[in-house]
């Protein structure tokens, strides 16, 4: 627990209210066709092995986010949801 602790302290320094950038299917209005959560950010971040918790977010744009972690670690990040465009 200690490690797990102390790797999250470092990552935590490093993505503090950091933007993470990524794209996903919209309606027209901004509405998203899935939803952005925990499972969608770890793979941005190439973490699958972190648990956190985070609202569910199904609307372009940029978010302002807690990431709570099981430790109470909170970590506030952005969310940037931008439209896929179609090629």
């Amino acid at each position: 627990l200690q490690a797990e602790k102390a790797v999250l302290a470092e990552l935590a320094d490093q993505w503090r209210h950091q933007k993470f950038v990524l794209t996903a299917r919209a309606s027209a209005d901004g509405t998203l066709y899935g939803s952005v959560g925990p499972k969608e950010l770890r793979k941005i971040l190439g973490r699958d092995d972190l648990e956190f918790r985070m609202p569910v977010l199904k609307t372009i744009g940029s978010h302002a986010v807690d990431l709570t972690f099981r430790s109470g670690l909170i970590v506030p990040v952005v969310i940037v949801i931008q439209p896929e465009t179609s090629i």
